[in-house]
């Protein structure tokens, strides 16, 4: 009677742990829907909660984020093992912390439980006392970032330039900009180049009118801010600048992607490293794509008035 009793609290503890691989966002997509416990012949168990991951990351770039949720998932399942024999205290035991490892992560506290196991990483909140470090690109553990007013400031002098500005989210000496820098200034185009995400956001915010393009490596960003993150401050960017055509780069994309159904966080993504034969092309492009995201935008945006 006992196990009978706690085999839907086991399912309860599948489901948090599926909900916890969702949130990468747009970067995780479920091939099925939930764990779930089949109560048919056998009480047999399955999972189909199978992560599929998109060209806009890769496995490396997640593997910290989402291996502690199947941790979950697991001890979920176990939990549900139950109908395996297992004594009924010992069932209660697993079952509960399925549950509350599932609830905690899903709340977002099991990811810094996670990271006491994992390499260190910085957290990312935007304008925060973190900014005191380099996030993304550094080249001693203390350097210090830039301070945002500063290189705000510095960079206002150019807003009334006639320059056409580029601005490159990357580490200064990186193979990225190296691969980028020859054809866009050969072709005009001034760089500003940032390795400090927090103030990268700001500046974008600030300074809407100094830079035409925005390109942001991806590949940096991944190693040190967790991709939910990244995804979210993209998210909220999208909509606070959406003038701005953005392009996504990574040597994690399986190919250049120039379609829109993912404007909502940029306007292209390209595979590294670039072909600078293309890259004024892609210029083009990203323009087309960012009129297509500005129209979509503000037709949401009248809906959401009139609702």
């Amino acid at each position: 009677m006992i196990s009978l009793a706690v085999r839907p609290l086991a399912t309860i503890g599948g489901i948090f742990a599926t909900f916890s691989l969702t949130r990468a966002g747009d970067y995780i997509l479920l091939a099925q829907g939930m764990a779930y416990v089949s109560w048919g012949a056998g009480a047999e168990i399955q999972l189909s909660a199978v992560p599929k991951i998109s060209q806009w990351t890769n496995m490396r770039s997640v593997f910290n984020h989402w291996v502690f949720s199947i941790f979950v998932g697991v001890v979920a399942i176990l939990a549900a093992g139950i109908v395996l024999g297992a004594s009924p205290a010992l069932s209660g035991a697993l079952v509960s912390i399925g549950l509350i490892a599932g609830v905690t992560y899903y709340l977002g506290i099991g990811e810094s439980f996670w990271k006491m196991f994992s390499k260190p990483k910085q957290g990312h909140q935007r304008m925060s006392a973190l900014a005191s470090r380099r996030e993304f690109g550094k080249t001693t553990p203390s350097a210090p970032a830039p301070d945002p007013a500063q290189w705000i400031q510095r960079h206002s002098k150019a807003a009334t330039s006639l320059d056409q500005r580029v601005f490159v989210i990357s580490a200064a000496q990186s193979a990225f900009t190296n691969s980028v820098t020859q054809p866009l200034t050969g072709s005009g185009y001034a760089l500003d180049i940032l390795d400090c995400f927090d103030t990268a956001l700001t500046s974008l915010r600030q300074l809407p009118q100094l830079w035409q393009f925005v390109f942001i490596d991806m590949d940096a960003l991944e190693k040190h801010i967790l991709i939910h993150k990244i995804v979210e401050e993209l998210l909220q960017l999208r909509r606070d600048v959406p003038h701005i055509p953005i392009a996504l780069v990574s040597p994690g994309f399986a190919a250049d992607e120039f379609g829109t159904h993912r404007l909502h966080l940029a306007d292209l993504s390209l595979a590294a490293p670039i072909h600078a034969g293309s890259l004024l092309s892609t210029l083009s492009i990203m323009s087309e794509n960012n009129k297509l995201w500005q129209a979509r935008l503000a037709a949401v945006n009248a809906i959401e008035n009139t609702g």
